[in-house]
């Protein structure tokens, strides 16, 4: 796992996602060389929906994520 000043890079249950299926995102759109995606503490992807539906659509149940560090 990285780790920032407020954020840890893990890997995140896609199931706990939320915004990756808005109107606006198309998994085909999604560039997988952007790296992990960000999400808030409440499951909102902040950066990387378009990813985050890519992910889900080939069936993966987690995705490499930067999330809220909590102490």
């Amino acid at each position: 796992n990285k780790e920032s000043k407020y954020f840890v890079e893990t890997k995140t249950p896609t199931a706990g996602l939320k915004r990756w299926q808005d109107a606006e995102v198309d998994p085909g759109r999604a560039v997988i060389s952007k790296g992990s995606i960000i999400v808030a503490d409440d499951g909102e992807i902040i950066d990387g929906r378009h990813r985050a539906a890519a992910a889900i659509a080939r069936g993966e149940d987690a995705i490499s994520a930067w999330v809220p560090l909590t102490r």
